[in-house]
């Protein structure tokens, strides 16, 4: 991996555990226009939109008798 990609998985990185620190994030990237790292925002909301989405599928799981138990 190069340097750059680095740097995008720590702003990536900062944006998914403190979202409102996409300044910090810009500054990081040395990014002269806040809109250039709001890529990097929409990428931490997709993936912290489709965990939030996986716990509530997993939660409305029931799980399945276990078959061996009571089997003549």
């Amino acid at each position: 991996m190069g340097p750059h990609r680095f740097r995008h998985i720590a702003a990536t990185s900062t944006i998914i555990s403190a979202p409102e620190q996409l300044e910090e994030a810009r500054a990081l990237l040395s990014h002269a226009d806040v809109r250039m790292t709001h890529e990097h925002y929409i990428i931490a909301k997709s993936l912290a939109v489709s965990r939030k989405q996986a716990e509530l599928i997993a939660g409305l799981r029931t799980p399945l008798p276990n078959v061996s138990e009571g089997a003549p």
